[in-house]
């Protein structure tokens, strides 16, 4: 590949490189005391670009909190905002829409666009209508993960879109995926079903943040989509419900038994993916339907982003539920497998007549999920 081995020889020459990491939840882990303004500030090769920066990505409002209280699509922002203040000749987004809503992906795609008027960059993404408008060129890469990858030619970025969707690529006369992709929707009769619960309202406040919700009722058999703008109270709201955070008013959801899959993922155990699910007790078909087997030797500290999220939805819905509660279930997953998850969430909630609160942003993925929609609306970081 004539592109990478000049990349390569590039650095060798001593080129510069920033890049912005995939899982921008390790931020809060290194540095939870630090402010947002304070990783910028240092990482920044010039301060006086930095309140244009700022202004553009909309991170006034939490510019001098700590990175521990920070929302996943803020911590997103301080990531990008990071990256791009960097001095480099080559900038490398990994991931940049991920926790981050539509409109806020938007934001962040124009600047992204703009850097790249003047700079080298590249963009790996699973969001394909962002790669759309953002990319002039793309490379489409296939393989067996955990065992090879290969990388296409250089194509135009609409081709190449088009050739990764339909799983055949034209100049390389290849074809790694057996059928086009595309999300099964399901049709739900929601008067047909019958109650499973009811939640009254709550409230709940984080410093100046509060969150207050309306009270509700879930039926049996149906997936609940939860959407909104970031640092709306979505997954304040999924904490309330799982019984992690207690309301300030109001009684919390009693009588179910749930289970949480949370929006940052961490796993406290010291063994391979494969002791993991024996330990959880994960049947066989979530093994094939994630393709955890061939990650069952590798030891789950180890795993990558995308892995980590298919391990703990695997194991959210293996476990026997009234409820599951499900924050971001698509960050850091490829088209492919958000399709596989949908299919998950749809046979499990849908034929054995459980039900699911499922948080967001991937628009297609969460239509073909939901028998209804829940808005979270309000000021980001001070009310939902």
């Amino acid at each position: 590949n004539r592109e990478f081995r000049a990349y390569l020889e590039s650095l060798v020459k001593g080129r510069r490189v920033s890049h912005k990491v995939q899982n921008v939840d390790l931020l809060a882990r290194v540095a939870p005391d630090k402010t947002a303004r304070q990783v910028i500030e240092e990482v920044s090769g010039d301060n006086a670009h930095i309140p244009e920066m700022v202004s553009r990505l909309g991170m006034s409002r939490f510019l001098d909190s700590k990175l521990s209280s920070l929302s996943g699509g803020e911590l997103q922002k301080v990531a990008v905002a990071a990256a791009m203040l960097r001095d480099a000749d080559l900038y490398f987004f990994d991931e940049p829409s991920t926790y981050l809503d539509i409109y806020e992906r938007m934001r962040v795609a124009e600047e992204i666009s703009r850097l790249a008027e003047e700079k080298e960059v590249m963009v790996v993404e699973h969001d394909l209508a962002m790669l759309d408008y953002l990319a002039d060129y793309a490379y489409v890469l296939y393989g067996e993960p955990g065992a090879y990858g290969v990388v296409s030619g250089i194509k135009a970025a609409r081709a190449g879109i088009n050739e990764f969707i339909e799983g055949y690529l034209k100049e390389e006369n290849v074809r790694f995926r057996c059928e086009p992709l595309k999300f099964e929707l399901y049709s739900v009769q929601e008067s047909r079903l019958p109650v499973l619960f009811e939640y009254g309202s709550m409230s709940k406040s984080f410093g100046s943040f509060t969150l207050t919700v309306e009270g509700g009722e879930v039926r049996k058999g149906e997936v609940v989509g939860i959407v909104g703008p970031n640092a709306i109270g979505k997954s304040t709201f999924a904490k309330l419900v799982a019984g992690i955070e207690k309301p300030d008013a109001g009684q919390p959801v009693q009588g179910l038994s749930l289970s949480y899959k949370p929006q940052y993922i961490s796993f406290d155990f010291d063994g391979t993916v494969g002791e993991y699910l024996s330990v959880e007790k994960v049947s066989s078909p979530y093994l094939k339907e994630f393709d955890l087997e061939p990650l069952m030797p590798k030891r789950v500290a180890e795993l990558s982003g995308g892995e980590m999220q298919r391990l703990a939805v695997a194991v959210a819905l293996s476990r026997d539920a009234d409820l599951y509660i499900l924050d971001e279930p698509s960050a850091f997953l490829d088209i492919e497998q958000r399709r596989r998850l949908a299919t998950a969430i749809q046979r499990d909630i849908y034929d054995k007549e459980k039900a699911a609160f499922v948080i967001d942003h991937d628009v297609v993925f969460i239509d073909s999920i939901s028998s209804r929609l829940m808005l979270f609306d309000g000021e980001p970081s001070l009310k939902g």
